[in-house]
């Protein structure tokens, strides 16, 4: 039998749910002190004491960043603070949906009402660049869209591991995290990331609401991985008729392998995709796919839905951008030296295999090389250990 709701989070007052996941709660509530709606993210402090310390690290390294950031781009965070039962943060209330459950129906969107979008999230990613704070962890996830008359709205959230000059957190055992899908080629191998590296993260949303695929897909990590650095993605005008030229442009700019030769700005590319929406019909309003977000059978490991939960124990399968699955899976994984083999170049005279995917056998042809430390001797190997790396980078600073 589920636990009842419970009534109040510090001085907020719990209106409902808004959803469950393994870490903890998220419930939308009011403030009675300015009757204000807000989202309120917990995390229970029945965790680990490793984990629950990683966690309460992240919320305050959010606060930080994020309360200095006030744009209509961006989720603005209100307060954090702790009860006896967790820790919390209160962030602004939005009546939509994560952009993931748009893209969910793994087909083509709306070509202006993708351009739109991902202009509005370019102009709050370039917000925050300009005070010297990346987010490192764009995804679709991480974008929330409201509908506003006849418009939709998007608003980058969750800069949890975003990092500011004089930010002091330190994800786990020195290593550092994202979503592999979204991941630029220098987050890939380690190296220090700037703005551009969000440009990418940001080009590789753009590509996939564009085609309806994504530019770098597989059933492993260390394939995603792979094929990040290494292969180039399909021109998305020959996924989806509708792309325009401009646009391809745009794609092949965000999607550079060097940084050096992507926009050197978000600025510069939120104007850049504000030019190619000028002759594009009218952005409109998103429909939901009929079937939203149907979990598929990545060959990875369940987490369990606590049993506190509404309804019956259940499995969720993580998706590579899951960053419960990528804090679960990390804590278990402290192998930086066997990811680092993993990704070495291959030697001279052999071949390492692409998996299948749903594009051109031709797209996958190997580009010229990388100016990046990095290959594939051995990188589909050994994927039962590589496994355990689901959502994460294990790469030593």
């Amino acid at each position: 039998m589920p636990e009842p709701l419970i009534e109040s989070i510090g001085r907020y007052k719990v209106l409902g749910v808004l959803g469950r996941g393994a870490m903890g709660v998220v419930y939308k509530a009011v403030d009675p002190m300015i009757d204000r709606e807000v989202a309120i993210k917990t995390i229970r402090l029945s965790l680990s004491e490793e984990e629950l310390a990683l966690y309460e690290a992240r919320f305050a390294q959010e606060i930080k960043t994020v309360g200095k950031l006030n744009h209509r781009h961006i989720v603005t965070i209100y307060d954090v603070g702790r009860t006896e039962q967790f820790a919390y943060m209160a962030m602004e209330f939005i009546d939509g949906r994560e952009l993931k459950a748009y893209m969910a129906g793994a087909v083509p969107l709306d070509v202006a009402t993708t351009v739109d979008l991902i202009a509005q999230v370019a102009e709050g990613l370039a917000f925050a660049h300009t005070r010297e704070i990346v987010h490192r962890d764009v995804k679709p996830s991480n974008i929330m869209v409201a509908v506003d008359d006849d418009r939709m709205i998007a608003k980058i959230m969750d800069f949890g591991i975003a990092r500011a000059p004089s930010s002091t957190v330190k994800t786990m055992t020195g290593m550092i995290l994202g979503s592999p899908r979204y991941m630029s080629p220098e987050q890939v191998v380690g190296k220090n990331i700037g703005p551009r590296s969000d440009v990418f993260s940001l080009g590789v949303v753009l590509y996939e609401m564009l085609t309806g695929v994504a530019p770098f897909d597989a059933d492993s990590v260390s394939s995603i991985m792979y094929q990040t650095v290494h292969v180039q993605q399909p021109i998305a005008s020959e996924v989806n008729t509708k792309v325009t030229p401009p646009l391809d442009e745009i794609v092949a700019k965000a999607l550079a392998k060097d940084p050096e030769a992507r926009y050197a700005t978000m600025r510069e590319f939120g104007r850049a995709l504000r030019e190619a929406l000028r002759p594009l019909p009218a952005p409109g309003v998103l429909e939901m796919p009929a079937v939203q977000a149907a979990q598929t059978n990545t060959g990875f490991p369940a987490v369990a839905v606590p049993p506190d939960a509404e309804g019956p124990a259940r499995l969720v399968s993580p998706k590579f951008d899951s960053f419960e699955g990528t804090m679960r899976l990390a804590s278990l994984t402290e192998q930086p030296g066997e990811i680092t083999r993993l990704i070495k170049r291959p030697e001279a005279g052999t071949t390492t295999p692409i998996p299948e995917r749903t594009v051109p056998a031709a797209s996958l042809a190997m580009p010229p090389a990388r100016p990046y430390p990095v290959g594939a001797a051995a990188l589909l190997g050994s994927l039962g250990a590589i496994a355990l790396v689901l959502g994460v980078v294990l790469l030593a600073r």
